[in-house]
């Protein structure tokens, strides 16, 4: 039977809306992609580049520093110039900067390109889901918005894997030139694919909207962006340095380390979408961020005090708790405003405290390695950095319930 006209169009438009994900979910991952090329390094950057720990960690610190600066005005310029021309730039960022860094030759040239690369992770996480939102309706974007929720822990896990490869078959300066080029392909495809549907209301401010400084008088979006700040220190803390224990601590080979640590962020992806219909269960996003935090204090408490060899069981326990946190807190944060015309910049107040965590995840814990603190020291400043983030959490007025 002929499918009717308006059959058709929305067959064409659900086609359409998967391909935009897909590019907008590509170009998501190139931010984690390059973020996370240093920690398999750092033990070969140490000698190479002749870095201090300090240093090293300030190469991750560096990247979340632009982030964090345009977290804020991410959903600005998002409204003035639409999602083809930020995504190109937030995307094609990370390739700038990664050339810098494969050119530099000295630590102040590489944390120079550490800054451009990181102008992406500031700009991504709200436009994404702005664009997502605006391409699905209601009753069909929960499983999109499910799937981005893995487009950090994918980017993280493949070049998490493929990093010590490349290093083995052309040097250090060859896995940035990598990132150049994935971030350039990806950028072309978002500058050629993506745009916001026919109609679409989505970046133009609307009459009536809620002033930008109401903001200020919303706690909800302040508060999850604090408990976010913890999550994302423990998550960048434990994925920086982890690496760096089991090679000089522990004797590991570069690739065995980003092996097993990559388990903490491959066990992420599967459990995304389980995660989600966890919190379904449960009737609150609140509850299901607080929950999979207590559930991953053990592991994080004793990833340092037990047998390496087991290291991996308790990064593939934690990995399964942070699939359901960052689901529960972006479902939560269109609820924790009063005016929904605010949403996007709450969405970009919750990106600060994404960005402020993987700022300070490395230089807290650096000064500690450097320093000569155990190793199991680290695994406790984790937890106390988990337990004031719950503090945050618990704080949080939740308006709707699933």
């Amino acid at each position: 039977m002929r499918q009717s006209v308006p059959e058709a169009s929305a067959e064409r438009s659900t086609r359409r809306a998967w391909l935009i994900f897909a590019v907008v979910y590509l170009g998501s991952c190139v931010a984690p992609f390059n973020q996370f090329k240093v920690p398999p390094l750092i033990p070969v950057l140490l000698t190479e580049m002749h870095l201090t720990e300090v240093q090293a960690g300030l190469l991750m610190s560096v990247f979340a520093v632009s982030g964090l600066l345009m977290a804020l005005p991410a959903g600005w310029l998002f409204r003035r110039f639409g999602p083809r021309v930020v995504g190109t730039l937030a995307v094609a960022s990370s390739g700038i900067g990664s050339a810098v860094g494969a050119l530099s030759s000295d630590p102040t040239l590489l944390l120079a390109g550490r800054f451009i690369e990181g102008i992406g992770m500031g700009l991504i996480a709200v436009f994404a889901l702005v664009t997502i939102a605006a391409w699905f309706p209601p009753q069909r974007r929960n499983l999109p918005m499910a799937i981005y929720t893995t487009w950090i822990p994918v980017g993280q896990i493949i070049i998490l894997w493929i990093a010590p490869i490349v290093y083995a078959a052309a040097g250090w300066r060859s896995v940035w030139w990598l990132g150049c080029a994935v971030s350039l392909v990806c950028g072309l495809l978002f500058a050629l694919v993506v745009r916001l549907p026919p109609g679409s209301d989505m970046a133009r401010p609307s009459a009536g909207s809620a002033p930008f400084s109401q903001l200020f008088r919303e706690p909800g979006p302040w508060l999850l962006a604090a408990f976010f700040l913890t999550f994302h220190i423990a998550r960048n803390a434990f994925g920086t340095w982890t690496p760096t224990y089991l090679v000089q601590d522990k004797g590991w080979t570069l690739q065995d380390a980003s092996t097993t640590v990559g388990v903490f962020y491959l066990t992420s992806i599967p459990f995304a979408i389980p995660g989600g219909w966890l919190i379904n269960r449960l009737g609150s996003r609140k509850l299901g961020y607080i929950l999979a935090t207590l559930a991953s204090l053990p592991a994080f408490g004793v990833a340092y005090a037990i047998d390496p060899r087991f290291i991996g069981l308790a990064a593939g326990w934690a990995g399964i708790c942070a699939a359901i946190i960052p689901t529960a807190v972006n479902a939560a944060t269109p609820e924790s405003v009063s005016d929904r015309s605010l949403v996007g910049p709450a969405a970009g107040v919750v990106n600060i405290g994404r960005n402020a965590g993987q700022l300070l995840a490395p230089v807290m814990i650096a000064p500690l390695i450097q320093a000569g603190s155990p190793w199991e020291m680290v695994g406790l400043v984790i937890v106390g950095v988990l337990a004031l983030g719950l503090l945050a959490g618990l704080k949080v007025n939740e308006r709707d319930s699933l």
